[in-house]
């Protein structure tokens, strides 16, 4: 059973509310792990889908077909390829927010969304995808600098997820 807590009005929270995160190293990988995603993973985290913004209409459909909604920061252009790009993933059945406005924080790297439980409201949830190979560098500092100017801005309860690299 999972953990059991009281709310501000002494109500007990219950919900279940499951995150995870994955690394797909491509599309096809993330697809794939949402299409088999167990019932109690309501969002998923991913990064690395290498997506540019004209193919993310068609990924967002083909993944709408198996049950998710998502937010997308696409992919980082280079002259040989693409890298990064991070999404998130929300079972249809929950309420959302930020689906429409523009959701990246740090582009290819950080996307967020707010979810809406019953029991808790409104959680901010990020998918992050640092640099590699370079730990606690600058770059990847101002990504952390980045996500927590954006959460002491909405002042939200929130949940970190990605890939750190670190």
């Amino acid at each position: 059973m999972g953990n059991r807590f009281l709310l501000p009005e002494n109500k007990p929270y219950t919900d279940r509310f499951g995150v995870a995160t994955f690394n797909g190293s491509g599309w096809g990988t993330i697809l794939d792990f949402a299409r088999h995603a167990q019932p109690d993973i309501h969002v998923i985290c991913a990064q690395e889908h290498r997506k540019l913004a004209p193919d993310i209409v068609q990924c967002s459909a083909s993944v709408a077909k198996v049950g998710w909604k998502s937010v997308w920061a696409s992919a980082v252009e280079t002259a040989k390829s693409t890298f990064a790009g991070v999404v998130l993933l929300v079972r249809k059945h929950l309420a959302t927010w930020n689906f429409e406005e523009a959701a990246q924080i740090c582009k290819g790297r950080v996307a967020w969304c707010v979810v809406r439980l019953k029991s808790l409201g409104n959680i901010a949830i990020y998918s992050a995808y640092f640099k590699v190979g370079v730990g606690l560098d600058d770059y990847n500092i101002g990504l952390v600098k980045a996500i927590g100017l954006h959460t002491k801005g909405h002042g939200l309860p929130y949940i970190v997820a990605g890939d750190f690299n670190c």
